[in-house]
Parts: C-alpha cells; sequence; structure tokens
C-alpha cells in the first residue's frame, strides 16, 4: 500500500511517516510529498489505485486547500482513503459536503500518543479492507460450471487470437480458456492494481519482473514472456514507474 504524506510542514510530514513506520515497515511505501504545489499539477498524470491512502494536511497554505486536493483525488479514484490533518475540528462539515468521503481525520494538536492510537486504528481498518480485496474472486462461465479465480492469483487475460469472444486466462496454477469479452472482465477489475487499459490484455502488475519495450515484450516473474506489443509493453512500464 502507498502512503502520500502531503503537509507544507516537514516535522509534521516526519512524524506521521514515523508512526506508519512504527505500525509496519513492510506493508507501505511511504511517499514523502515534500512540493505539495507540483503534486497537485502533477495529479492527472499519477495513477491512482484503491488501496493507495492519502494524509493531506486540510490547510496548506498555498492557492489551494487540502480539501481541494482531495476532491481532485476523488475525481480520479472514488474509493481509495483519504485521510485529513487538522487543527480545526469542524472542518469536516466542509469535508461531507464536498463529497469528498473521508477515511477519517487527525487532530494536528492532539498529544503524540493520541494521534498514534488514532492513525494505528484507521491503519488497522485500511488493512483489513485491503486484505479483503485480496481474497477477492472472479467468477469465470466454464460451459457447465462456473470457474472462481483469486484475483490475486491471475497473471494475466488474453483475447485469443483469430477471436473476439474467447480468453485466455492464465493464472499461476493453470491456464483456462473462457467465453466473455474482455471488456466485461475490466469492468469487474476496475479499481483493483491491474492494467486495464490495454486494447487485448489484463495484466496483474506483481507478476511482470521485466519490460522489453524494444521487442514488445514482459517477463512475468516465473520467467514466461508475453508479447504484448511496443505500444503495450510502453504502458506496462509507465504503469510500474508511476507505482514504485
Amino acid at each position: 500500500m502507498r502512503v502520500f504524506i502531503i503537509d507544507d510542514h516537514f516535522i509534521i510530514r516526519q512524524k506521521v511517516a514515523n508512526i506508519i513506520t512504527a505500525y509496519s515497515s513492510s506493508d507501505f511505501e511511504i511517499i514523502d510529498v515534500k512540493n505539495e504545489i507540483r503534486f497537485y499539477k502533477e495529479l492527472d498524470c499519477l495513477t491512482i489505485l484503491s488501496d493507495d491512502l492519502f494524509i493531506i494536511d486540510i490547510n496548506l497554505n498555498t492557492f489551494f486547500t487540502g480539501i481541494d486536493l482531495a476532491e481532485k483525488i476523488r475525481q480520479r479514484n472514488e474509493s481509495c482513503p483519504i485521510v485529513f490533518l487538522t487543527i480545526y475540528e469542524d472542518k469536516a462539515v466542509t469535508v461531507i459536503n464536498r463529497q469528498i468521503n473521508a477515511a477519517g481525520y487527525i487532530l494536528k494538536d492532539q498529544p503524540q500518543q493520541e494521534i498514534e492510537q488514532k492513525l494505528y486504528l484507521l491503519l488497522d481498518n485500511l488493512c483489513n479492507d485491503s486484505s479483503a480485496m485480496k481474497e477477492t474472486k472472479l467468477a469465470f462461465s466454464c460451459g457447465s460450471h462456473t470457474l472462481f479465480v483469486p484475483t490475486a492469483q491471475i497473471m494475466f487475460i488474453s483475447i485469443l487470437p483469430g477471436t473476439r469472444s474467447t480468453l485466455l486466462v492464465q493464472t499461476t496454477e493453470e491456464q483456462v480458456l473462457i467465453k466473455e469479452r474482455l471488456k466485461v472482465i475490466k469492468a469487474k477489475v476496475v479499481g483493483t492494481s491491474m492494467i486495464c487499459d490495454l486494447k487485448s490484455f489484463i495484466i496483474n502488475p506483481d507478476y511482470v519482473k521485466s519490460v522489453f519495450t524494444t521487442e514488445g515484450l514482459i517477463q512475468f516473474t516465473d520467467w514466461s514472456t508475453l508479447d504484448v506489443g511496443k505500444i503495450g509493453a510502453k504502458k506496462i512500464l509507465k504503469h510500474l514507474k508511476e507505482g514504485v
């Protein structure tokens, strides 16, 4: 899970980062946003995943507020958790009216112990939600029966060459052919980390080991390769860079 910490004070960003690291140093990738203006301007180029966490100071002392930034984030992703840092308890009303659907609020002038407890509780809830997402399964119609595949085990889904509605589903265990249009499956995995903006493929970035843009190939963690074309390879590489 990526955690974006956006506050115009370094000390606050460092304090929040230390609390999250103490909670778990392996489950979170902390992204310290040092320049909130640049981040705001470049937000349209960022791929926002549904398990990305944004911790935002409401008062950023610039031409936009943390609420404005959160509203822009919410336009890009309707479900990613957003937590506000503030010294004003009444700001929640403004957030609600802007339909941002915040995951929580942390008062910055509280004692350190109370801030830690509040943040730990939020992280507990978010981790539980994230674990539930990883346990979700996709249902595929295979003739007379339905096949349920854990989403986390899917390496890629591709249109079988020469067909329009036959898909090859490659999991970590097996290959399965199903009768379905790719756009239907793409709709089912919206909000996950799956790469869905390729014409003929859905790619799980967790299994991508290498990308060869010149050859138009990607290599998976099991050393198998897939020809996705040069444009597809460049798109996948862009997704992977944005996810770092």
